[in-house]
């Protein structure tokens, strides 16, 4: 069979600028994985809204979500971290003999921890937020089977209240919005109120669709 023509598809791809901006750093943060040179950038975390200066062993580069990772060990913070290579800037490997490594790898492979990660999920600790979510019945059923959050408490109608490490709110608000009623936030109120933000934003859409 002959493969469909653009004009068969239904479904275009089309990459946001953030993927073009991981672009800029890929070959750069590839090569200094290969020849083990520790690299600097300037990283922005999301949540805080800060830039800080960062030194970083690369371990591997993890393509997840949409979106391309880098692991390694932050000499800054003297633990390893996962930071999302669209919010890199100044990324420089270390010039200095250039044909010897600079650090060893790990004994044990490092990419597999994030391997079934959920999108918010993946990101520093620093900027983790602990959310508490109310889940319907059946969808409590599914959360448990599937292992979204961990189980904190039961209501008296059955839903269960399950707890989450979210260190990237905006998917996390986007997959709330996606259980259409059957998960509700109960806590902390900035992802309560970035959930209602988004809930509007989404109702006027498809009210501009209705109306056009």
């Amino acid at each position: 069979l002959d493969p469909p023509s653009l004009s068969d598809s239904q479904i275009l791809f089309a990459e946001g600028p953030e993927m073009e901006r991981a672009k800029e750093h890929l070959e750069a943060l590839s090569d200094a994985l290969l020849r083990r040179k520790r690299v600097t950038f300037t990283y922005h975390g999301i949540h805080r809204d800060v830039t800080t200066e960062r030194e970083v062993r690369p371990y591997g580069l993890l393509f997840k979500h949409s979106h391309w990772y880098l692991v390694g060990w932050d000499e800054t913070r003297d633990a390893q971290r996962i930071f999302r290579v669209d919010r890199m800037e100044k990324v420089q490997a270390n010039a200095a003999s250039p044909a010897t490594p600079d650090y060893d790898m790990p004994s044990e492979p490092v990419l597999e921890a994030y391997r079934n990660q959920e999108a918010w999920e993946l990101g520093e600790g620093d900027d983790t937020v602990q959310a508490l979510v109310r889940v319907r019945v059946p969808a409590s059923l599914w959360a448990e089977r599937n292992g979204y959050g961990e189980a904190v408490g039961e209501g008296d109608d059955g839903s269960a209240l399950r707890g989450f490490e979210v260190r990237q709110p905006d998917p996390f608000i986007r997959w709330i919005l996606s259980q259409e009623g059957e998960a509700s936030i109960e806590s902390p109120p900035a992802l309560q109120e970035a959930l209602r933000t988004l809930a509007k934003q989404v109702s006027a859409l498809y009210q501009e669709d209705a109306n056009a």
